[in-house]
């Protein structure tokens, strides 16, 4: 499979709604973000000033892949240190990332440094940030929301398989909201124990800082930061499609929080905490 790439300074919002979104192709949006203060300003440094002091919650696990998931608690300010200066082996994720990070409204005065007019009328569901280390990967999934993913700092490498490649993806029960996870490693797949994998059709694209990754709903898609990363993505779904698909995410997430469905079995609650020094 190939992905095909837009400039999105020359490109139109109508250009891209007609020629990807509404016909559900993936497209790599080269310079989307360029012109972004978040681009121009962002780097470790600068968020650990502005809010280092705080403690965030990090995953230290493949969350897709593995049976379990691991958190830990710690200083932003540290963690940014980390990631800037290379510290510890990243072998199998062990250096906390901090995923799905709500930046925004932590520091709202960070929202004006970016810019998602490229959604057009599309209702913002919400924009995540994610912070992490060299070689940290998040495992193939897929998600019920079309998604604008936009490299700030470093590059990020995406590996994206068409909803026709589930079969091949070996889908899991694990619960993630809005989200399927696959057991399969798209970095270092083990055919010995995923031998479909090899009837898979995948594209790997590489995002530089201010590129960014429109990915349709329900296409597979695993991550891994090529460089230390800043980044963030954009959710957005149409009132239509909010109501499709967003009654049942809120209903198995209520489920899910009473203990009624897959607890325990989830990215969202720990099974095992540990201590990060």
């Amino acid at each position: 499979m190939i992905v095909r790439e837009l400039d999105a300074t020359c490109a139109s919002c109508d250009t891209f709604y007609r020629d990807f979104v509404d016909r559900q192709i993936p497209v790599v949006l080269r310079n989307v973000g360029k012109d972004w203060p978040a681009t121009k300003k962002w780097n470790f440094d600068y968020i650990a000033q502005i809010g280092g002091d705080i403690s965030v919650m990090a995953s230290v696990s493949n969350e897709e892949q593995n049976g379990q998931t691991v958190k830990t608690k710690a200083s932003l300010a540290k963690l940014l240190n980390v990631y800037k200066n290379g510290i510890g082996d990243n072998q199998n994720n062990s250096i906390p990332y901090v995923k799905q990070f709500d930046l925004f409204g932590m520091f709202p005065q960070l929202r004006d440094d970016i810019n998602l007019d490229i959604w057009n009328w599309r209702t913002h569901c919400c924009v995540n940030a994610w912070l992490g280390p060299a070689g940290a990967v998040t495992g193939v999934h897929s998600d019920d929301e079309n998604n604008i993913a936009v490299s700030i700092l470093g590059r990020k490498e995406f590996t994206i398989f068409a909803p026709e490649d589930r079969p091949y993806l070996y889908v899991n029960d694990k619960y993630d909201p809005g989200t399927e996870c696959c057991s399969v490693d798209h970095v270092n797949p083990a055919l010995e124990l995923h031998p479909l994998y090899s009837s898979a059709d995948p594209a790997v694209v590489v995002l530089n800082p201010g590129d960014g990754l429109f990915i349709p709903l329900n296409w597979w898609h695993g991550v891994r930061n090529l460089d230390a990363s800043i980044s963030i993505n954009a959710f957005a779904s149409t009132p239509l499609e909010t109501v499709r698909y967003g009654s049942f995410r809120l209903l198995y997430w209520v489920l899910h929080n009473l203990g009624l469905y897959k607890y325990g079995n989830c990215v969202c609650h720990a099974s095992r905490f540990i201590e990060y020094s």
